[in-house]
């Protein structure tokens, strides 16, 4: 097992404070060390250390340009910092790396929603269930904004598909699905804490 996929997996299993010394560890080494960077941008973007994480994550992207997950988890650190253009310009980002990375587009849409862009974000939510078609949370994503076009029947429809694929999903709980870093994603594999 390497460094980075030890370090990788103290993140996945919640052992944060292994994690971040692993990764400092292999960036004292290899200061350029592309996966290090995101992964440690993606732990202060965990640890709200939002700063932090955006100039992590802008040093991965910098080394790896077309790198969509970099670009996903910088899009949610802006949108945790209020900047939601920059954000939204991050997750389209994303989409131009990779079309078909749904975290991208449910973010996109979320976004989108948020600054009154429901029909953009109903498009964006519909590609994230087209990518992800037994996703309870593209569902629910999907309904909520269904529900803000004001589409009640349709939404429904969506948020009862939510709960036939999640019966622990409740129908009126505000919670956004969504919105979660992905941490890791080399030429082979991704995965996310």
């Amino acid at each position: 097992m390497t460094e980075i996929d030890l370090a990788f997996a103290h993140h996945q299993a919640g052992r944060m404070r292994e994690a971040e010394a692993l990764y400092r560890q292999i960036l004292a080494q290899q200061p350029e060390h592309a996966d290090a960077l995101h992964l440690l941008g993606v732990l202060a973007l965990q640890a709200e250390r939002f700063d932090e994480a955006m100039a992590l994550l802008q040093q991965a992207i910098t080394l790896k340009p077309r790198w969509a997950e970099a670009y996903n988890n910088l899009g949610l650190v802006l949108q945790a910092q209020g900047q939601r253009a920059e954000a939204i310009a991050a997750f389209r980002q994303a989409l131009k790396a990779d079309a078909d990375l749904a975290d991208a587009h449910t973010n996109l849409g979320l976004a989108l929603l948020d600054e009154g862009k429901v029909e953009d974000a109903l498009a964006a939510l519909r590609q994230a269930l087209r990518l992800r078609p037994g996703s309870a949370d593209a569902h629910y994503n999907l309904g909520n904004a269904l529900a803000a076009r004001g589409s009640i029947n349709e939404a429904i429809s969506a948020f009862e598909q939510a709960l036939t694929l999640d019966s622990r999903r409740k129908p009126h709980s505000s919670a956004r699905s969504g919105s979660r870093p992905m941490t890791r994603k080399s030429t082979t594999t991704s995965a996310s804490c």
